[in-house]
């Protein structure tokens, strides 16, 4: 996230890339850090905009627009720096200690460390082309297990509708 803040300089506030660039990285921010963080904080409170007045000498709309674009390239150089730090925090205290929610941050962490797992390790762990959905579903236990996530697999069933499903893996704390 800190890293693309280098091209968005380019565009414009809340054009295509920096719309999906602020939900990507707002969400990011509430999902692992909490809606209640610093981080998420901040990120949500940048306006992309000059706020505040001003007194132009010409056209207003000209001497907005410049204090507008200011504004942006300054609130960029804030979220690099906030993202940089998010970055480092998550290293020095690892994911199941930066949460700051409401009282769901352990569980919230854990969702994310099973996301994680499955994004990043689960192609590492598989070898060879499976054959089977089982074997890509042995090597997620094997993760599961690693991890120490408590799991259980295929075991409870699920009702919706007029069917019945089982899940491959449940993790009832979560």
């Amino acid at each position: 996230m800190a890293e693309a803040t280098k091209g968005l300089g380019q565009r414009s506030a809340y054009s295509e890339e920096h719309t999906r660039w602020l939900f990507r990285g707002g969400r990011f921010l509430q999902e692992v850090f909490g809606e209640n963080s610093k981080y998420y904080r901040s990120m949500s409170a940048l306006t992309w905009a000059h706020t505040g007045t001003f007194i132009a000498y010409g056209d207003p709309n000209i001497v907005k627009g410049r204090l507008d674009r200011e504004a942006y390239k300054r609130q960029l150089d804030t979220a690099r720096g906030l993202f940089l730090d998010a970055a480092d925090h998550l290293k020095r205290a690892g994911i199941d200690a930066v949460y700051e929610g409401k009282d769901t941050g352990p569980e919230s962490s854990a969702i994310v460390r099973v996301l994680n797992l499955a994004e990043a390790k689960l192609r590492n762990v598989i070898r060879r082309r499976p054959e089977s959905e089982r074997e890509i579903q042995d090597a997620f236990e094997s993760l599961l297990v690693g991890a120490e996530i408590p799991f259980s697999r295929e075991t409870e069933r699920i009702e919706y509708s007029s069917k019945t499903y089982t899940p491959d893996f449940t993790m009832s704390k979560l």
